[in-house]
């Protein structure tokens, strides 16, 4: 009775999402076909002989990054295994088939109708599923428990919001829940929550939080020289990365700093919007504005008097904050998103200043508040406390200090996580 009921939601939730992903998205038929099951994926013909199997499912780019030092040490630590990686979204896909060169597939997740599901896992036969982060689909869980998988949820983590809501629905929510072997988490307020829904405090673990020990590959002098004049970037120019900016967002920005572009000539501004597919949108704003910009897919057109260069292609973001002296994380000055990844620029080796609205990010928020390694402001305080770091160098490096040594005091989860792997495998 469950699984049908949760069938016909997932069909009606389909015809719902139907218009949206082929008006959207560049690849809308070939993601069409993946997410409807009917071009399931291609293993290699070497699987059969390749021991334990590994799935890992990674929703989006976040959790795909996040998933980086686990995929390494399973494949370190069992070379002849066979690892897939699935996805929700294509920047998720995306950042697979860039990242996670060591899986042996990566592939699109179908929607979680049973007989889908029931093909896939067959064709997969996981000893291991692991899922990051917090993304729950009933059939896929189901499907894997009745085939022998151990199910693990990695970096695990679980909003108030989401809480609420699974509480709503106590009794699918313990069905869904029990499926799940063992649940390694970031913090112990998530932790708490869990408990909340009746998770047994014996299933959970709090791991830490696996972007902490997520590596990131920093530009060497030559590739940052490459980089300034591939952008249009000056010997003299200031620069601020905003990145994963949401709809509104740019133009609220954008127009709180005009009085920041008249107390630093030199300034120019990275952005970097979250959705590939309102790169259209910001570079229409812009036009508007009537503010000199480049658009990075036509870069061959810069003059060096650029004040925004607009990054309309995924995958660069972490390459903007390595060129900037100061990022501005978006999502947080709007509501109903609750913020991005602000740990990255930390990571990139900048401070970082993010908005009010940070209800998704409340673990990274205080610690890198606590740490001194980054701001949080309103919109009205953003000029002031920008201009302050522009013309303080030393400010701007001690912010700096004190994110390096939260990154060394915070790493240990990837071996606390691998602990409870290898105790299911």
């Amino acid at each position: 009775m469950v699984s049908c009921l949760y069938n016909l939601f997932l069909f009606i939730f389909g015809l719902f999402s139907l218009p949206k992903l082929l008006w959207k998205k560049k690849n809308s038929w070939k993601m069409l076909k993946a997410k409807l099951g009917l071009e399931l994926p291609l293993l290699s013909k070497e699987r059969p002989a390749l021991k334990p199997v590994f799935w890992i499912h990674a929703v989006s780019l976040g959790e795909t990054r996040a998933a980086i030092p686990l995929v390494r040490l399973i494949k370190q630590k069992f070379p002849k295994s066979c690892l897939v990686v699935s996805s929700t979204t294509e920047t998720g896909f995306d950042e697979a088939k860039k990242s996670l060169a060591e899986a042996d597939s990566r592939f699109f997740l179908p929607l979680d109708f049973s007989s889908v599901m029931r093909k896939l896992v067959s064709m997969v036969k996981p000893d291991v599923l692991i899922l990051m982060e917090g993304e729950f689909w009933y059939h896929l869980l189901q499907e894997a428990k009745t085939q022998g998988a151990a199910i693990l949820l990695a970096n695990g983590k679980l909003s108030e919001i989401s809480r609420e809501r699974f509480a709503l629905f106590s009794f699918f929510t313990k069905r869904l829940f029990s499926l799940i072997d063992h649940f390694c988490l970031q913090s112990s307020c998530h932790e708490e929550r869990f408990l909340e829904l009746g998770i047994s405090k014996e299933k959970m673990t709090v791991t830490g939080n696996l972007k902490f020990d997520t590596p990131v590959q920093r530009l060497t002098a030559s590739e940052k020289e490459y980089w300034k004049m591939e952008l249009g970037i000056g010997p003299d120019d200031r620069l601020l990365t905003i990145g994963s900016t949401h709809a509104s967002e740019e133009k609220r920005l954008l127009t709180a700093l005009l009085p920041l572009f008249q107390e630093i000539p030199h300034l120019k501004v990275l952005l970097v919007p979250r959705h590939p597919e309102r790169f259209l949108e910001v570079k229409a704003l812009l036009e508007r504005s009537e503010m000199p910009f480049l658009v990075y897919s036509k870069r061959e057109e810069k003059n060096f008097r650029e004040r925004v260069v607009l990054m309309d292609e995924m995958g660069l973001l972490r390459t903007c904050y390595q060129l900037s002296e100061l990022a501005l994380v978006g999502g947080s000055f709007i509501r109903g998103i609750g913020g991005h990844n602000v740990f990255e620029p930390i990571q990139c080796g900048i401070p970082v200043l993010f908005g009010p609205h940070m209800e998704a990010q409340r673990d990274f928020t205080h610690l890198l508040l606590q740490a001194q390694a980054a701001r949080q402001l309103s919109l009205e305080e953003l000029p002031r406390a920008l201009l302050e770091l522009f013309q303080n160098g030393q400010l701007r490096a001690r912010m700096t200090a004190s994110g390096d040594k939260l990154i060394k005091c915070s790493k240990g989860a990837l071996q606390r996580t691998w602990e409870q792997v290898l105790e299911r495998v």
